[in-house]
């Protein structure tokens, strides 16, 4: 009898998501991203209601698949400007979430307790992966 583990889902919002996955996802480790998803089947954005439903079906389709086959693997879900109640079916269904800026400029939704803000952007991430681009000394920066 063989078992399986479990994959873990993690959700990266915010309007740097794409760019904190890029940087931390490893090889091997799905990825979906919900605008790109999109944008490829409605690249200049005419297709209207139709367009927004064809990539709701995808997007279910997507996931529901990623659990099927992902295995013990990280899945990174790029989903920048989630609804709340998008936010509370990733939470229900035990999807991590890290937020990567601020709250959504038009619902205004903010993040749920105990996700996103910088500190657990950090914790989760284990502090600063490049620590060559973390400024040691700024004094030289300008001319005197």
């Amino acid at each position: 009898m063989t078992t399986t583990t479990a994959a873990t889902f993690r959700v990266v919002t915010g309007e740097h998501a794409a760019e904190h996955v890029a940087r931390r996802r490893r090889p091997g480790e799905p990825l979906a991203d919900r605008d790109a998803l999109h944008r490829g089947i409605d690249p200049d954005g005419t297709a209207g209601a139709a367009g927004r439903q064809l990539a709701h079906a995808a997007w279910c389709a997507l996931i529901d698949r990623a659990r099927a086959v992902a295995g013990g693997r990280v899945v990174w879900i790029v989903h920048p400007h989630p609804t709340p109640d998008q936010r509370a079916r990733y939470v229900s269904a035990g999807y991590e979430l890290v937020d990567t800026g601020p709250p959504h400029p038009e619902t205004g939704a903010a993040v749920p307790k105990g996700t996103g803000t910088a500190a657990n952007v950090q914790a989760a991430t284990k502090r600063h992966e490049n620590i060559a681009s973390i400024p040691r000394r700024t004094d030289g920066w300008w001319p005197r």
